[in-house]
């Protein structure tokens, strides 16, 4: 299957998340506008598109989140052994429990050491969005000094 278009991830993004598609319209422009990540496709899959940054300073092709055309934000914690500081597992586990305060959803701890997802498209509350948005903003922020 070939990779997704700007127009097919945005139109199956408001398809299926409606009022939340805003809040994942500006976290895409964020990352995007940051001159750190290679934003480069949507993904392949067969029934969803996912936005998927990479960093333009490693050569792997993990990434640190996706968000999918479903409006879920996935957090890959497993994949975050390459990215000091969050090589060390508990500076992973307090980012958790940041995103968990942040977003007031119930998340097992033990998804610290795998990946969590959050229903950004379904959020419709500002003000935790905007929390979660500076949750994440650290978390580049703290990859950007230290790597």
């Amino acid at each position: 299957m070939p990779p997704w278009t700007d127009d097919q991830y945005y139109c199956d993004l408001d398809r299926r998340t409606g009022a939340g598609a805003d809040f994942c319209r500006e976290f895409i422009t964020a990352v995007r506008e940051n001159d750190r990540f290679r934003c480069s496709d949507w993904g392949q899959g067969e029934k969803w598109g996912s936005f998927q940054p990479h960093f333009k300073d490693t050569v792997t092709k993990r990434c640190l989140f996706q968000l999918f055309s479903t409006g879920r934000l996935r957090i890959n914690f497993n994949w975050m052994d390459l990215f000091p500081p969050f090589d060390i597992p508990e500076r992973r586990e307090k980012l958790l429990r940041e995103i968990v305060a942040a977003t007031g959803d119930t998340i097992p701890f033990e998804k610290a050491h795998s990946h969590c997802t959050i229903n950004l498209g379904g959020m419709t509350d500002r003000a935790r969005f905007e929390r979660l948005r500076r949750v994440l903003e650290m978390m580049i922020h703290d990859l950007r000094s230290e790597t």
